[in-house]
């Protein structure tokens, strides 16, 4: 798989709609995606994971942007938002740095 990214988001740095002060960011690799149904399942299942503020899911960059919630630890997190993807059929993988 490869690495993962986490961003510190501050007032003068943004990623699209997903921009807050002090928050951690993951990108997963989401392949199997074909339709804007599949994006809906895969934003759904991710925001049902405990400690996600939010998600942004890029079909045709196959990826998911998470914004974590402040006081959650990346590394506890990760496993439930890879299994999250995984579970809805698609394949989750970590972005390298």
């Amino acid at each position: 798989m490869g690495g993962y990214s986490i961003l510190s988001m501050n007032s003068s740095n943004s990623l699209n709609s997903l921009n807050s002060s002090n928050s951690s960011m993951v990108e997963l690799s989401v392949t199997g995606m074909s339709c804007g149904h599949c994006v809906k399942a895969v934003e759904k299942a991710l925001q049902g994971v405990a400690g996600v503020a939010k998600v942004q899911v890029d079909l045709a960059g196959q990826k998911a942007t998470v914004e974590l919630e402040n006081a959650v630890s990346v590394d506890k997190l990760l496993p439930e938002l890879l299994g999250a993807v995984t579970e809805e059929g698609y394949s989750a993988g970590l972005v390298s740095a």
